[in-house]
């Protein structure tokens, strides 16, 4: 039998474009201290809810951890209104409430080698040359969560497209021809490894 991988011939692959996904780490929580006076503020947002004198400025509800001393504005505890709070609800702050859940996103490429040890070597878009995470090895059949770009369905799926910051700001194109007469200008991140070379010249 022909081995392929999710259903495409390894001599394919080079130049494919893929998503690959990957969990993103939780960030830290944060915390604003309450107040830097007599006055208590939202831990979340810095809303003030209790002035100097210790009047209400901003109905607030405090964290249900026992010995914890953070309170939030009601918006900030997941309340509409006063009337929703009291109806039994609780909140707790971000230090003691539950982990969030995981969060994946997703990362387009394209294949520009196969190796039968270390996997796919693939180029991540959007970043500058130099950087570390330009380049990466991907299990084919392994740990990492990936699929081909056609079959990327970002509707469908819980991995939003990341958002890659770049310090470029043009885009460096390549004049491209077939032996079919197609020609067309391509962006440095669509060229394909397998493409026979002739030269370059800046257009």
């Amino acid at each position: 039998a022909v081995r392929t991988i999710k259903g495409r011939v390894p001599e394919k692959v080079p130049g494919s474009r893929v998503v690959i996904k990957y969990l993103e780490p939780e960030p830290e929580p944060q915390v604003l201290p309450q107040g830097d006076g007599p006055e208590i503020t939202c831990c979340k947002c810095g809303t003030v809810l209790d002035d100097e004198a210790g009047e209400v400025v901003t109905p607030s509800v405090g964290c249900e951890k026992e010995g914890c001393s953070h309170w939030a504005c009601l918006g900030c505890a997941g309340f509409k209104s006063e009337a929703d709070a009291a109806k039994g609800g609780t909140w707790f702050c971000p230090l003691h409430g539950p982990p969030p859940p995981p969060r994946f996103l997703a990362y387009p490429a394209v294949v520009l080698r196969l190796c039968s040890r270390r996997g796919m070597l693939v180029r991540f878009d959007g970043y500058a040359d130099g950087s570390e995470d330009k380049e990466g090895w991907v299990e084919e059949a392994g740990e990492d969560e990936w699929c081909w770009e056609e079959e990327y369905d970002e509707a469908a799926d819980s991995a939003k497209l990341a958002q890659v910051e770049t310090d470029t700001a043009e885009v460096n194109c390549y004049y491209c021809v077939a032996r079919g007469g197609w020609r067309m200008w391509k962006a440095a991140r669509e060229l394909r490894p397998n493409w026979a070379w002739r030269g370059v010249e800046t257009g």
